[in-house]
């Protein structure tokens, strides 16, 4: 009697603990593809034209070229105008100069997130192994998709002031060639 509730009590924890592993890897999964798409999440944020963003800095710089050309004396607001936009074209000019490498890191951290997800799926791992590899990967992705989300923000931002401050400017060179 004894032996029989031992070797039930046995096969009990064997049976616990497979049960166990066996949810350890539903969450390593789990975890692996809220990984993957916190990377993708970034690769999102970061689809801007920086073409655009160049044709931006062009035309800032050759209006103000005009202006000055055109006027000897600006008032208050066309100067302000001026101002704000150098300093938009200076927001532009850092974008452009982070942009290729915010996408370079994106792309690895994809591939890495990819490959972390493939071996996850095949082999399983010791749980301390896995949280520790999990956890860096996943400080990985997440700093770089908040500079990202940072880098994105002040050009979204700078794009409203852009256009409200052309717009003065614009008007300015217009009423000059009257």
């Amino acid at each position: 009697m004894i032996y029989s509730y031992r070797l039930f009590l046995f096969f009990s924890v064997l049976l616990c603990f497979a049960s166990c592993q066996q949810e350890s890897k539903k969450d390593q999964i789990e975890k692996a593809n809220h990984i993957a798409l916190l990377a993708l999440q970034a690769s999102d944020v970061l689809v801007i034209d920086d073409q655009i963003i160049q044709q931006r800095i062009d035309s800032i710089e050759y209006r103000n070229q005009l202006i000055h050309k055109k006027f000897d004396a600006i008032n208050e607001e066309i100067y302000n105008a001026l101002i704000v936009c150098e300093g938009i074209r200076n927001n532009y000019k850092k974008f452009l100069s982070i942009y290729p490498a915010l996408q370079f890191d994106n792309e690895a951290l994809i591939r890495k997130t990819q490959a972390f997800h493939k071996k996850v799926l095949k082999s399983s791992q010791k749980a301390s192994d896995f949280i520790a590899e999990s956890g860096k990967l996943q400080r990985e992705v997440e700093i770089n998709l908040h500079t990202s989300e940072n880098a994105v923000r002040s050009i979204r931002q700078s794009e409203n002031e852009y256009i409200r401050k052309s717009d003065i400017l614009n008007q300015a060179l217009k009423s000059a060639h009257k």
